[in-house]
């Protein structure tokens, strides 16, 4: 994990020797007597902190923070209006137990006009997350963001990492947190993260909710669905989210079996199934035997909502396959792989992946987490380009871990807009991040023991 040098530590250890001693209130203030800016860190989360300053203030629309490791700064947020007339400021983003440079600025007469400099030490991260370490095999090839995640660790975790694999924010339950099966995700307005307990119990009888928190850890929204809450969530962007769901119909042989569907949660918390596989595919029961997938059925593990296509996009790991589907009809327009499949390769197959769970589709592109199988033990990332008129898929890329890994479970994918592909193998607490010709280019490892969920990918935190 990176940690600042000592040295850089001196200024901040000198500041501190004259602040006053914290005491035992709920909000803990760290400001420089000489800013303008009164600073308060979370006491939850005591990697963010809130700036808020009123003389000077002239307009908030025109006004921000900087702050970072060092004088250079690097990380800006911008500012808000109080209700008292003053700019406020959310700063998030910054290793814990670390010290940190901050400054006020305002754009006066279109110039920026900034405070003097003042320095902040951010609090500890819980001792209950785990050591995560990063190896940088090429250095400078890649770019600054951060990595949301859920950590498959007891209690279990929702975090963000930055590139150095250093903790900049947590969220934390002691129960009623199910561990695994998680996507951390953040808002399409930046205000909230969203995460999902799905169904638990032997017979997922506990109802699954979806959370919305606040970066401050507060929880604005949970909400208990119905039936049972699987895989992945994904946000529309007029707040609306889309939820797998899976529900039970009996089939010829007499048998419970379980199917997926997709629901949409509007803002209000009205909920409507707006898609079901029953509609589109029908059980085989010599192919998904009681003995291979029990009441497991289609077993999907990823959705994906396509703005530009409204459309849905699910993967189906127990057919191979991913899906494309018309938003406004339900109509499966796209299929990529398995038996249905619209595309196949050089050979003429379409076993395109196996047992695959986290995808990302780029213009007449696909990048995905193929896990494998118990017969290959192998586990890749994988691209294709496609050629929708002729229904081929043309392998542009394949990874495969030195030495193999197979991910028996969960697993993503994330291509960035540089080429780069991460890949996340949940079960090892792995994320591998490649170049376009397969080359690995950074790692990051959660000690044994610990797994993680899906990943998401910030270039940035703010809007």
């Amino acid at each position: 994990m990176h940690r600042p040098s000592p040295w850089h530590l001196l200024p901040l250890l000198a500041f501190l020797a004259c602040t006053p001693a914290v005491g035992d209130d709920d909000d803990v203030t760290l400001s420089d007597p000489d800013s303008p800016l009164d600073l308060v860190l979370d006491p939850d989360v005591p990697t963010v902190a809130t700036a808020t300053w009123r003389d000077g203030c002239v307009d908030p629309d025109r006004a921000w923070v900087e702050f970072g490791l060092d004088t250079d700064y690097g990380m800006v947020a911008p500012a808000r209006p109080t209700d008292d007339g003053g700019c406020q400021a959310l700063m998030w983003g910054m290793k814990a137990a670390a010290g940190y440079h901050y400054r006020a600025v305002e754009e006066i007469d279109g110039e920026p006009v900034p405070s003097s400099d003042a320095l902040i030490l951010t609090g500890p991260a819980p001792n209950s997350l785990p050591t995560v370490r990063v190896t940088e095999h090429v250095p400078g090839a890649v770019q600054p963001g951060f990595l949301l995640t859920q950590l498959l660790t007891t209690p279990p975790a929702a975090v963000i990492l930055d590139r150095d694999g250093d903790y900049v924010w947590w969220y934390q339950e002691d129960e009623g947190f199910m561990p695994g099966l998680f996507r951390v995700q953040m808002s399409l307005d930046r205000e909230s993260l969203l995460f999902q307990r799905p169904s638990a119990g032997p017979n997922f009888e506990d109802l699954g909710e979806l959370v919305r928190v606040t970066p401050t850890g507060d929880v604005v929204t949970s909400v208990a669905g119905s039936d049972r809450s699987t895989h992945d969530f994904d946000e529309l962007p007029d707040g609306t989210v889309a939820i797998l769901r899976s529900h039970s119909q009996t089939v010829p042989d007499g048998r419970t079996v379980y199917g997926d569907g997709i629901i949409e949660l509007a803002p209000d918390g009205t909920e409507t199934q707006v898609w079901t596989v029953w509609d589109w595919a029908e059980h085989d029961p010599e192919v998904f035997t009681p003995e291979e997938y029990g009441g497991d059925w289609s077993h999907a593990n990823i959705l994906r909502y396509y703005p530009d296509r409204d459309a849905y996009y699910v993967s189906f790991r127990n057919f191979s396959s991913i899906w494309g589907i018309d938003r406004p009809t339900g109509d499966v327009f796209w299929r990529f792989g398995g038996d249905t499949s619209d595309y196949t390769d050089s050979d003429g197959s379409t076993e395109l992946t196996s047992m695959q769970h986290g995808f990302q589709i780029t213009g007449d592109s696909i990048v995905v987490h193929d896990n494998g199988t118990r017969e290959t033990l192998t586990t890749r990332a994988v691209a294709y380009t496609l050629d929708p008129d002729h229904g081929l898929a043309t392998r542009t890329l394949e990874y495969i871990p030195d030495p193999p890994y197979f991910n028996y479970a969960l697993g993503d994918v994330v291509h960035h807009p540089d080429g780069n592909t991460l890949l996340a193998l949940s079960m090892g607490g792995l994320v591998h991040e490649i170049s376009p010709d397969g080359e690995l280019l950074w790692d990051l490892s959660v000690e044994l023991g610990s797994g993680i969920g899906y990943v998401t990918w910030e270039a940035d935190l703010y809007p």
